[in-house]
């Protein structure tokens, strides 16, 4: 994990250098926290209120099960996208206490989903050649609500 000083966007420095996450492929920051969805070891829960001195506050351990390859958090929920043993989910956990976080609930996806995003209470979710709507107002419930296939993405980022 680096934090960059932002503060000169003509002169952008590395204002510190130092959590190492085993393959990070996502980060996504709610308040104090970043969310890294670190491929090969789950959800690392980091406190960036100092952003000289980034801290490493919990972890969502999924070691020996795949990759967690995004993740999104609003207020006590984090949402990852997460694929195992020929399974693909998108995972909800309580992260009420950040430093033990606990798993909540679970809806299967059609492929491995690659990016979310959080908008209110919609959760959009691509996969590749795959994008689903679930609606999130009840963390703990997640509700498809809309999807469709067959489209020719291989998404790995959206907005």
């Amino acid at each position: 994990l680096v934090t960059l000083d932002l503060h000169d966007v003509n002169s952008i420095s590395e204002a510190w250098s130092g959590y190492k996450a085993d393959k990070a492929i996502d980060v996504h920051i709610d308040g104090h926290l970043g969310y890294i969805a670190d491929d090969l070891s789950g959800l690392q829960i980091v406190d960036i209120s100092d952003p000289e001195r980034p801290s490493s506050v919990g972890l969502f351990d999924v070691v020996g099960t795949r990759e967690t390859y995004t993740a999104e958090a609003r207020d006590s929920f984090a949402f990852i996208g997460w694929w195992g043993s020929n399974r693909r989910f998108l995972r909800v956990l309580d992260v009420t206490d950040p430093s033990s976080p606990v798993f909540a609930a679970e809806e299967s996806c059609r492929n491995p989903p690659q990016d979310i995003v959080l908008r209110d209470t919609l959760l959009c979710c691509a996969e590749q050649k795959q994008f689903q709507v679930f609606n999130v107002a009840r963390p703990r419930e997640p509700v498809r609500v809309g999807s469709c296939g067959g489209i020719g993405i291989n998404a790995r980022n959206i907005a």
